[in-house]
């Protein structure tokens, strides 16, 4: 049977709204001069209720059944209080807003200025407790070291990599929190950002947004232009967005509800699309896919997703993957349905629960522990560590009660061998399997998979690792319990398993010869 996983109309009533409960006093858009008729520019409106609503410490309220419409947001809404869309829709016309890409729609800002604090971190050393002076409030602290660059990409969309980037979270006093670890050591500090933290949670929730598409030239000029998350306690919950006016070209998005530099985000309940993969000449000099990831996070630690759902198809090949993440630390996703994890500059801890992933699957990059449990992934990799960031996790691998449909391998390790990626990289140190079983479908038996299903698809061979360049350690031990092959097949160790020859093997091996 064909399987779709959309969402329908009733869902969407069901998952219902909250409202602000306990308020007795709120701003709205009315106030402010907002028509609501789904044609006059509301955006001035929006922007000024948000700032009289944070002046007073307000909560703010749409008014019901209202369409707001969205085209100038040369000055967007900065929104520092409860605000509760409810039943109000929202367009937000891209048609022609070249100039304004970069702008947000709605910020949800912190209350207090971040500031550079360099002077004070001349280093900072992995394991170290104390920052070396106590900033007062508890904060968290974005580090850089321009003198180092990482995740120098390979291939399609090589580039010479980002300035070294790492982020704690601290104390009054400056000890730092062990739940989000220092990953590199720092002899240089360019940049200290310290970002005081709001401790009080704010919750921006419902409404349904609808995106009319730019029609930009397809190149990396990615459009901002939705909800974007810089304060840190933020609960963004129930809303819904759509993408519509896609046609043969556009410029991509980084995402229509995103979090960037600041910690504990939680999404919970919302809806979001999946948009049209274009192409377009990549910095290799050929053509490469490109698109949108509606639901993305940058530098961001502790990050949830909770029950999120993708609206249409998530196995469709020809809409870009939903959520990507960057620098992040402790992302869970719990109970979603969405065609893709990806994580491009590295994560530090990566948990999945009892999620449904699409035709991407888990294009996983970083350190710490990758867990995945009780989901199901349809991808012709279960996990494909990236191998244009040098296919690497620096750390441990569980699987648990998994199932995957698809038919090329568990993990993709495939890497730009002898490329300088500017970060240690490794493949996992453990991987432990228990109960993961392999499956196909009418729509996975249509991959193009000329191999056998195999554990490990790497597409290097023992000559290759004998080439120059940087190390890359192998696993060193793999643990297997319940794993079921494709039927009435084993699964070889790998597509050149001579590369895996010292790897050692506990549990029950008996599904992979070697």
């Amino acid at each position: 049977m064909k399987i779709f996983f959309k969402v329908t109309i009733a869902m969407l009533a069901a998952a219902g709204t909250l409202s602000l409960a306990g308020a007795e006093k709120f701003i709205t858009y009315e106030e402010f001069g907002a028509k609501g008729d789904g044609r006059t520019d509301d955006m001035k409106a929006i922007a000024a209720a948000h700032a009289a609503a944070n002046a007073k410490g307000l909560p703010v309220k749409a008014a019901a059944g209202k369409t707001y419409y969205v085209r100038d947001i040369s000055v967007g809404a900065v929104v520092q209080t409860d605000t509760d869309f409810g039943t109000a829709k929202f367009i937000i016309d891209d048609t022609d807003c070249f100039d304004q890409r970069n702008q947000s729609a709605f910020t949800v800002a912190p209350t207090a200025k971040a500031t550079d604090v360099a002077d004070k971190l001349p280093s900072l050393k992995i394991g170290q407790k104390n920052i070396g002076f106590a900033p007062g409030v508890p904060a968290m602290i974005s580090l850089s070291n321009d003198r180092k660059h990482h995740y120098i990409r390979a291939g399609g969309n090589r580039d010479k990599g980002k300035p070294m980037l790492d982020s704690i979270r601290v104390d009054k006093e400056g000890n730092v929190d062990p739940t989000v670890p220092l990953r590199w050591d720092f002899d240089h500090v360019s940049k200290a950002i310290l970002q005081p933290i709001d401790e009080k949670t704010i919750t921006v929730q419902g409404g349904h947004f609808v995106t009319i598409a730019n029609q930009a030239p397809t190149k990396y000029t990615s459009y901002r232009r939705g909800i974007r998350i810089t304060r840190a306690n933020v609960i963004v919950r129930n809303i819904r967005h759509e993408i519509t006016g896609e046609g043969d070209h556009g410029a991509p998005y980084s995402g229509f509800l995103q979090s960037a530099d600041t910690c504990n985000v939680l999404f919970e309940d919302c809806f979001v699309s999946g948009h049209k993969t274009y192409a377009s000449i990549g910095r290799a000099g050929h053509m490469v896919d490109n698109g949108t990831y509606d639901l993305s996070t940058y530098n961001t630690l502790d990050v949830t997703l909770r029950r999120c759902i993708q609206t249409d198809d998530i196995r469709d090949t020809k809409k870009w993957g939903i959520f990507a993440s960057n620098d992040c630390k402790n992302i869970t996703f719990d109970h979603c349905r969405l065609s893709r994890y990806d994580s491009h500059r590295g994560v530090h801890n990566l948990t999945i629960l009892d999620c449904i992933l699409g035709h991407q699957g888990v294009a996983a990059t970083g350190t710490g522990t990758l867990r995945i449990e009780r989901t199901t992934v349809y991808s012709k990799y279960f996990i494909r560590f990236r191998g244009d960031y040098g296919a690497t996790w620096t750390g441990k691998v569980i699987i648990k009660d998994c199932t995957q449909v698809g038919r090329s391998a568990v993990f993709c390790v495939w890497r730009s061998w002898g490329h300088d990626f500017g970060h240690p990289c490794s493949m996992p140190g453990k991987i432990v399997i228990d109960g993961l079983t392999c499956k196909e479908d009418a729509i996975a038996k249509r991959e193009k998979v000329p191999q056998p299903m195999v554990l490990f698809r790497c597409g290097y061979t023992a000559e290759d690792m004998k080439k120059p360049g940087p190390a890359y350690p192998l696993i060193r031990e793999l643990e297997l319990h319940r794993l079921k092959p494709l039927k009435g097949k084993t699964m070889p160790i790998a597509d050149y398993p001579e590369v895996f020859k010292d790897l050692k093997i506990t549990g029950d091996a008996s599904t992979v010869p070697r």
